[in-house]
């Protein structure tokens, strides 16, 4: 450390050590400096020469505000460095949730720095999924591709065939998806793709859709947790409705892939017009007038909104709220008739609960709501 050589100058007594402490001073330098007894870390110091000696200003602490802050934020940067940035990155409540649909099905919770802050498995598949993926903090992009990688090591692309749906809905009532995580997954879109495609290689048969959707209002992540559904299935299920294909959330719930192909859609077309979608909301007063949800034209997250349980309640960088049944049959892995695995429908977290964020529980929040 550099030492001051003037011999009046004041400083900011940070740390003592026996009869020898570190002092910062006005400049931003740091000064090793010798205590006297009694000098507490707080209190303003005198600096001699050689910056060695050290005596009070006053009998008082009296520590200049400014001065501190200063010196608090110089001192946590270079005590800390990297480590403290990375804290405050994955630091904050969800400003976005962000799902992942292939058959295993989960949701992140996403901050402002596009760090993942909370996860939840929506399904058994999704369970397996991200007991074997780290999460917690890491980048939305790094977390979404390790996931799509994952499910190909575990057998959900049999014969290069797959659907992959990214949604991203908001966090709160009145908020839009962030123009960053919008942003984030169409680089996901091609670079999920190009990195699957890598792994299924060229002359592999069947084909790989990687579509992204976005919710334009909360109110439709409440809704899909209400019907046992990620945003992105739901959005599946509105864009399939709106097609004139009879699809029900049971069907969606057991495979987005399967479900299309058996109400005689085709999935990369349906999920294409999904992507186009602008209006979520206004496809989803559609389907709840068609079919009874909610009177015509009520509008609202709250319990007219749908059949099921309230929400649960707001957590803290984890997930919780109601379950789901488990419907339907299961299949082998890798059946390319169906979707990009086994099918079964959402019951939740990553233990063995319903639909909804938090490692383990129901349809919730993943993060910091």
């Amino acid at each position: 450390m550099r030492r001051t050589t003037r011999g009046d100058g004041t400083a900011l007594l940070l740390e003592v050590s026996g009869s020898h402490g570190v002092a910062l001073a006005p400049d931003g330098r740091f000064v090793r400096v010798r205590v006297a007894p009694g000098v507490l870390p707080g209190e303003e110091v005198l600096l001699g020469a050689e910056g060695r000696s050290v005596a009070r200003v006053s009998g008082r602490r009296r520590p200049r505000s400014a001065f501190i802050l200063a010196a608090a934020a110089v001192v946590c940067a270079f005590l800390l460095g990297p480590l403290a940035v990375l804290q405050v990155l994955a630091s904050g409540p969800a400003v976005a949730y962000v799902s992942v649909d292939i058959n295993p099905s989960l949701e992140f919770g996403v901050n402002r720095f596009e760090r993942v802050v909370g996860a939840q498995a929506l399904n058994p598949e999704g369970e397996e999924l991200l007991s074997g993926l780290p999460w917690r903090g890491r980048s939305l992009d790094d977390v979404v591709t390790d996931t799509g990688l994952l499910a190909y090591d575990l057998g959900y692309f049999r014969g290069g065939q797959g659907e992959v749906l990214l949604a991203a809905s908001p966090a709160a009532e009145g908020s839009p998806v962030p123009p960053s995580v919008e942003a984030a997954l169409e680089r996901l879109r091609s670079r999920l793709a190009a990195r699957l495609q890598e792994r299924l290689g060229p002359g592999d048969p069947g084909s790989l859709t990687v579509e992204t959707v976005l919710a334009d209002a909360f109110r439709l992540h409440e809704e899909a947790g209400r019907l046992g559904l990620s945003v992105g299935r739901y959005a599946a299920l509105l864009a399939a409705q709106e097609a004139g294909l009879e699809l029900g959330p049971d069907d969606i719930g057991k495979g987005i892939g399967k479900a299309i192909r058996e109400a005689g859609g085709h999935p990369g077309t349906l999920l294409g017009e999904a992507h186009r979608i602008r209006e979520l909301s206004r496809l989803a007063e559609k389907f709840a007038e068609k079919n009874g949800l909610r009177p015509p034209g009520g509008r609202g997250s709250g319990s007219d909104a749908g059949p099921g349980a309230a929400p649960g309640a707001p957590g803290d960088n984890g997930m919780s709220g109601q379950g789901s049944e488990d419907k339907g049959d299961t299949d082998e892995k890798g059946d390319t008739e169906g979707d990009t695995g086994p099918d079964r429908t959402p019951p939740e977290g990553t233990g063995s609960g319903g639909h909804g964020p938090g490692r383990t529980g129901g349809r919730g929040r993943p993060g910091g709501r």
